[in-house]
């Protein structure tokens, strides 16, 4: 059910070959654009060379989509999930998928 409301996922990887800084100088202008069109930082992390950027935009109880942005100095990639996702259903999902999210933001998948 969630995935019928999705419109589309985009993914994207390039390789930065060890230099990140045009894909950092993306990140930055997507950033951008992305907090002038109500777009919200839920999380946003730099550490040691890698950066991580989720931003979502939300229409009442909703998210209208949701865009991952991550650079270190062996790749970028984005991520844009477009269409509706209701964090709920999203958070049934990742159960499923035993993904948890810790207090530190990390990610683990078992």
């Amino acid at each position: 059910a969630i995935f019928n409301k999705l419109k589309g996922v985009r993914v994207s990887v390039y390789s930065t070959e060890g230099k990140s800084e045009a894909a950092l100088g993306q990140v930055d202008q997507v950033r951008k654009s992305l907090t002038s069109t109500n777009w919200e930082p839920i999380v946003q992390v730099s550490d040691d060379g890698e950066r991580v950027q989720i931003f979502m935009k939300m229409s009442g109880a909703l998210m209208d989509g949701l865009v991952l942005m991550a650079v270190d100095d062996e790749e970028a990639v984005f991520i844009n999930v477009i269409g509706q996702l209701d964090p709920e259903e999203l958070s049934q999902v990742m159960n499923k998928f035993d993904v948890k999210i810790d207090n530190a933001l990390d990610i683990n998948i078992d």
